[in-house]
């Protein structure tokens, strides 16, 4: 972890999923990757539990959602400098 992005979201993720959540390597073709070339911090791969990504019946799990919604908005509260959560 090397920036502040980095750190919020991580902090932000642990808090509102009551576990720890380490960082791992996305894929290839992934934007972050492009993005990094240029100098830009860019995440990539943290959402909501889903099955079947791509195909006819791909779906998300509803209960997923909020706690995603949670570790953005606390994410950029920390970033914007205001009192989180």
């Amino acid at each position: 972890m090397t920036s502040e992005l980095d750190r919020s979201l991580q902090e932000a993720a642990a808090s509102a999923l009551k576990r720890p959540c380490p960082f791992v390597v996305v894929g290839p073709s992934n934007i972050g990757n492009f993005l990094a070339e240029l100098g830009i911090e860019a995440t990539a791969g943290f959402g909501v539990s889903y099955r079947n990504l791509h195909a006819a019946d791909e779906a998300v799990e509803v209960a997923s959602i909020a706690p995603v919604y949670e570790t953005y908005r606390y994410a950029l509260r920390m970033l914007l400098d205001l009192s989180a959560p």
